[in-house]
């Protein structure tokens, strides 16, 4: 028999058990949720994160350490918004029914929308590995060298995520053919290509590609050791840098990232750009080189970056809501109805109040396409 009529707390549930299952990079970083309500974007909240500790060599005595489990202030910066109109004939629809006619579709373009915005933190990672011309299992060993020279933790929380056209050219090769799938949501499952390198890879559509900035390749950097800036003199005014460009140096250690636009004056052409990491080397005078445009596949730990998610208060003039918070996949949805008198219909309106952030560069590895 039909229910008769849906409410917000009902869609709610059905809402975050079907996100849950359509998201892949959310479902495999460091999530937290805020446990009190807040008024909406751009509030910070507080999340914590994982605890490291040093390995010490005991000699006659304890030596107590201080639990470096720290926090991180993350903006809660977006509104995300799907809202739709229903009869309430519709409303009156079993809930299976009317989760597959409307509420897949919302909670697809959710975590859609999630996903790009997870992906579009690869503008904060400086370490690259190329995609071969000819792609070869030397490159996934190529990331695994990079994570190892970063100290990643060597466990089962390595990702490799890429788009459709990377893995197009690596999932025939032996080592995605012989590696066993996994993932712990049937979406991780269709995407996953298998375990390889201590790398469990999957596929996800949302991968952006980063065009670089137009800085002549005659252009040169000079820096002092440590400086997280350094400047770079163009060949003309209007050169540009992009946040995102993966720079390097000629005669000198290191790769690095632009972190914020920078473009060149007027003559002598001269830009100070920012950096990340620190100079590990001072250079004067050294031709500086922006890596070429591609696609931003990502190689990461799931303390590299984090997705905080929180509930908003419901309507204070006694509108039918409901916020759901889910603190196994650390995602908040609120659910509202409204009714429109002109069109005489039922308005449905879903939304969630998400952020996302870098916690740590060095657990993260840019695959470039």
């Amino acid at each position: 028999m039909p229910n008769t009529i849906l409410t917000p707390s009902i869609i709610a549930k059905e809402a975050i058990m079907r996100l849950k299952n359509n998201v892949v990079l959310a479902g495999l970083i460091h999530k937290d949720y805020s446990k009190e309500f807040v008024k909406g974007v751009g509030e910070t909240i507080t999340i914590p994160v994982p605890a490291t500790f040093i390995a010490q060599e005991y000699v006659s005595s304890l030596v107590y350490q201080n639990i470096t489990q720290g926090s991180v202030a993350i903006i809660l910066s977006k509104i995300l918004d799907v809202s739709f109109k229903v009869t309430s004939k519709e409303l009156s629809l079993d809930i299976e029914d009317f989760g597959d006619l409307y509420v897949e579709g919302a909670t697809d373009a959710f975590a859609q929308k999630i996903d790009e915005l997870i992906a579009g933190l690869y503008v904060d990672i400086p370490y690259f590995v190329d995609v071969a011309g000819t792609p070869v299992v030397g490159d996934l060993i190529n990331i695994n060298k990079m994570m190892g020279i970063n100290k990643v933790p060597i466990d089962n929380l390595r990702r490799l995520v890429v788009d459709p056209v990377t893995q197009a050219k690596y999932i025939g090769l032996d080592a995605f053919l012989n590696a066993d799938k996994s993932g712990s949501t049937d979406t991780l499952r269709e995407a996953s290509m298998g375990r390889a390198f201590t790398l469990d890879s999957y596929l996800d559509q949302n991968i952006p590609t980063h065009t670089k900035g137009t800085l002549n390749a005659a252009a040169t950097a000079t820096g002092t050791l440590g400086a997280t800036t350094i400047a770079v003199t163009g060949t003309a005014q209007g050169q540009t840098i992009m946040k995102g460009d993966l720079i390097t140096i000629a005669d000198t250690l290191g790769q690095y990232v632009c972190t914020e636009d920078a473009i060149t004056p007027a003559t002598p052409f001269t830009v100070t750009v920012k950096i990340y990491p620190a100079l590990a080397q001072a250079c004067t005078t050294k031709t500086v080189t922006l890596h070429v445009s591609h696609i931003a596949n990502l190689a990461f730990h799931r303390n590299a970056f984090a997705l905080a998610s929180a509930t908003q208060e419901g309507p204070i003039d006694g509108r039918n809501a409901a916020v759901l918070r889910d603190p196994s996949s650390g995602l908040a949805i609120r659910v509202v109805y409204d009714y429109d008198l002109e069109a005489k219909t039922n308005i449905v309106s879903m939304d969630m109040l998400i952020g996302v952030k870098t916690l740590k560069p060095e657990l993260a590895v840019r695959f470039c396409g």
